[in-house]
């Protein structure tokens, strides 16, 4: 799963090129529309998406907002990001646990509720006190996602 902020109206209609303009919608040149009940996907901190895997498809990502799917694209956000179901971690996954100044390699070992998990470090089994860490989930990495910085 997927998760990302719209950009502003604005900004999106300054990225398309506008083919027709009635009291409901907005339809681009290329086909694709702005229906206005997305208006309420910019106010949104975060948007979960799923991908659309269809390569004829002119949107990215759909979405599904008070029962309703919205069809996206991916110029129409500044950010998207990986969202990762931590319960569904398994234990003994490398993680990169962000700190004040760099990455440190971990392994995970369970999800405790909170977005809060429990990981390990290198070398330390999981039960030793100087090798175990409290950790907030926006903190951690998948390893194989990511490159050390």
């Amino acid at each position: 799963m997927l998760k990302g902020k719209m950009s502003q109206l604005k900004e999106i209609l300054a990225r398309e090129e506008i083919g027709e303009y009635n009291e409901t919608n907005i339809v681009f040149k290329d086909g694709s529309k702005w229906d206005f009940r997305m208006n309420s996907l910019i106010k949104k901190e975060e948007i979960l998406l799923k991908r659309i895997n269809d390569e004829n498809s002119i949107y990215d990502y759909i979405c599904v907002l008070n029962n309703h799917n919205y069809c996206l694209k991916e110029k129409w956000f500044w950010n998207i990001t990986e969202s990762i179901d931590w319960d569904k971690v398994k234990k003994g996954t490398k993680v990169l646990l962000k700190t004040f100044t760099k990455y440190n390699r971990m392994y995970f070992s369970e999800y405790i509720g909170n977005n809060n998990a429990l990981c390990f470090e290198d070398g330390a089994d999981e039960w030793s006190a100087s090798g175990t860490a409290f950790c907030k989930c926006e903190d951690l990495l998948l390893y194989e996602n990511q490159k050390e910085e």
